[in-house]
Parts: C-alpha cells; sequence; structure tokens
C-alpha cells in the first residue's frame, strides 16, 4: 500500500491478524470470535454463535463513552428522556 507522500506502508498478513485475533477475540470483534472458536461443523453453528455475539454486542457490553451501560439501555434511557418533554408540554 502507499501513502500520499509515495512512501510504501507494509500491511500485516492476514496469518498475523488471524493471529492476533485469536490471542484477543475481545478486541477482534466477532471474526475474533469466529475464528478464536472454530472450527465449525456447520455453517448454523457460525450462525448461532454471530446471533450470539450480537446479542453480547448490544444488550451485555458495557460501553464507557455512554456511562459503562449496554447501547440498548442507553438507546432506551435516550428515548424516555425525549418523550419527557412533550409530555409535560401536551404534545403526546
Amino acid at each position: 500500500m502507499i501513502c500520499r507522500s509515495g512512501a510504501a506502508i507494509s500491511e500485516p498478513s492476514p496469518a498475523i491478524k488471524a493471529d492476533e485475533a485469536a490471542q484477543s477475540p475481545e478486541k477482534a470483534g466477532l471474526l475474533g470470535v469466529i475464528r478464536h472458536n472454530g472450527p465449525w461443523r456447520s455453517i448454523e453453528e457460525v450462525e448461532f454463535a454471530t446471533l450470539e455475539w450480537v446479542d453480547w454486542f448490544n444488550h451485555r457490553r458495557l460501553l464507557e463513552p455512554i456511562g459503562n451501560v449496554p447501547p440498548v439501555e442507553f438507546e432506551t434511557m435516550y428515548f424516555q428522556n425525549q418523550e419527557a418533554p412533550a409530555k409535560e408540554a401536551g404534545l403526546t
């Protein structure tokens, strides 16, 4: 890969990326979890593992920038706060 200055930038090989994912699946995201927990016997097992990861990502992962709460909980609080002023103003 070449950057704007014309200097060549080397990228890690896929094998290195896979090794990093295997060592730290939380940081590697879904791909790291899939690779770390394999080998898989069927596509259904991969799909189920993907669904479990998405559930964790949305419902149990604590996200520091939003107050160490799961994204779904933060979204619920956000919309409750949006509805309160409208109810007080008699708009709903």
